[in-house]
């Protein structure tokens, strides 16, 4: 886990110190399409977060390709990415972004997933919610990611994860609350918008379920925490994923899946041969690259898809 965590931190440092990352030669299916809008979740202050002097940051994130890293978030929001009338199928989903509580990797694990589903009729709203504070600095973030990373390699259940979690969580739910608020001029049916997300943000996905918030489905991919007081008796469909040889999270997403079926559900579970943590939509000669279309199908077969 240790050799793993440190490898990540060095691949981070690069891109730090080397400036911005070029854009991807090949675009991206969907890559043209814009946010129409972004709404903030809370009139003013988020409840609990008055006293946070934090200002938010974006840097380069690991990946290259254009993406981004967000961090020091305060102010929660929702970025809506809606598909072609034409195109429209009615579902919406609420995308979370993972990053340790610390970041959220905004591009690849938000804006991309939210334009391919949006490109196939899916309304997409991607959540920035609130992390925990890291230094201003990017060096001195990436020292502060190094520890994050050393105290998981003590803790290989991803406990470490959960620190800030009640905030992020919070957020979650209220993000449903606003989707559906506007579900009649984003053109989206109320009863067919659900939630997904990745790694802290899989963390967020299953508290929004256990907080009783009643998504649609949900949806979290390579979560590394959960939380041991999980509330599953009034869960939605389901649809995990992971990897594995991911280490951090393959054991707990396996342990979601078996505490969903003891509660009477049926959910569908990917466990891909390879593809490692934290991929999101990043091109990769892995068959994890494929967990998008396996979703995508899944959402259809479930009958998101169609008007009801």
């Amino acid at each position: 886990m240790k050799a793993v965590s440190m490898s990540l931190a060095a691949g981070l440092a690069a891109i730090l110190l080397a400036g911005s990352p070029a854009l991807a030669a090949t675009p991206r299916p969907g890559a043209e399409l814009k946010s129409v809008e972004t709404i903030r979740l809370y009139p003013g202050v988020a409840p609990g977060s008055e006293s946070w002097k934090q200002v938010e940051r974006t840097t380069p994130h690991m990946a290259g390709q254009g993406s981004r890293l967000t961090r020091n978030v305060v102010s929660p929001t929702l970025e809506v990415f809606l598909p072609d009338p034409a195109k429209a199928t009615g579902a919406g989903v609420i995308i979370a972004p993972g990053g340790g509580m610390r970041f959220l990797s905004y591009d690849t694990e938000g804006v991309w997933v939210a334009q391919w589903l949006a490109e196939r009729g899916v309304a997409a709203f991607v959540l920035k919610y609130r992390t925990v504070e890291t230094p201003a600095g990017d060096l001195e973030f990436l020292q502060s990611l190094q520890a994050m990373f050393a105290k998981l390699g003590a803790s290989p259940t991803g406990a470490g994860l959960l620190e800030g979690a009640d905030f992020a969580t919070a957020d979650g739910v209220r993000a449903l609350q606003v989707a559906k608020e506007h579900a009649k001029s984003w053109k989206v049916d109320p009863n067919r918008i659900g939630i997904m997300g990745f790694s802290a943000g899989a963390r967020v996905t299953v508290g929004v379920v256990g907080a009783g918030a009643k998504p649609a489905f949900a949806a979290p991919i390579y979560g590394g925490a959960f939380g041991e007081d999980l509330k599953l008796d009034d869960a939605p469909p389901m649809f995990l994923a992971v990897s594995s040889d991911d280490k951090l999270a393959a054991p707990t997403v396996i342990d979601l899946f078996t505490k969903l079926q003891a509660a009477g559900k049926s959910p569908e579970l990917h466990v891909y041969h390879t593809g490692g943590h934290g991929y999101g939509l990043e091109a990769k000669a892995n068959s994890s690259v494929h967990w998008i279309d396996e979703f995508y199908w899944w959402l259809e077969s479930a009958g998101f898809l169609k008007a009801r």
